[in-house]
């Protein structure tokens, strides 16, 4: 017998919740490298969620190549706070623009562990109607960096000569 019944009144931590809970969180700084130092403010946007897809994340065998991890993120527009060009938006300045960190972590009993973490690299709004409204923001882990810079001179050479 299943019973959904929640009595009235009851506080605390849901117990039929039976899996973690997922956050999204974009950070504010106008300096993507801001989370490396541990000093950036993440803000939660989860309750504007309305799909996400994470993935491929890692290599599934030791000689798969290995590449970028993306997401790519479906919000709720419909206040205008997900526009880029909204500056009364609580994202704004700097929380929407390229190449400002977004995380996605899991909590879990009072433990928060990381799952995704990604620069934005577009945001794209779609209008449907007057009150419809979403927002699509692709992101990519910090590998889609490396591969935008040009690696060569002597000290790569005599690092890879090396074995370090």
């Amino acid at each position: 017998v299943c019973h959904l019944a929640v009595m009235a009144g009851q506080t605390g931590r849901n117990p039929l919740l039976q899996f973690p809970e997922t956050l999204i969180q974009i950070s504010e700084d106008s300096n993507f490298l801001s989370s490396f130092s541990g000093v950036a403010t993440f803000t939660d946007v989860s309750s504007y969620l309305e799909s996400m897809t994470l993935g491929p994340i890692g290599r599934q065998h030791e000689l798969d190549r290995i590449s970028s991890s993306q997401g790519s993120f479906v919000f709720n527009g419909r206040d205008g706070s997900f526009n880029p060009w909204n500056t009364t938006s609580f994202l704004s300045p700097g929380g929407l623009d390229p190449m400002s960190p977004v995380r996605v972590v899991a909590s879990w009993s009072g433990v928060t562990s990381p799952i995704f973490f990604a620069y934005i690299q577009s945001i794209t709004p779609n209008i449907i109607d007057v009150l419809n409204n979403t927002v699509t923001i692709d992101c990519y882990d910090v590998l889609q960096l490396l591969s935008l810079a040009y690696i060569s001179g002597t000290p790569y050479a005599n690092a890879v000569l090396s074995g370090n």
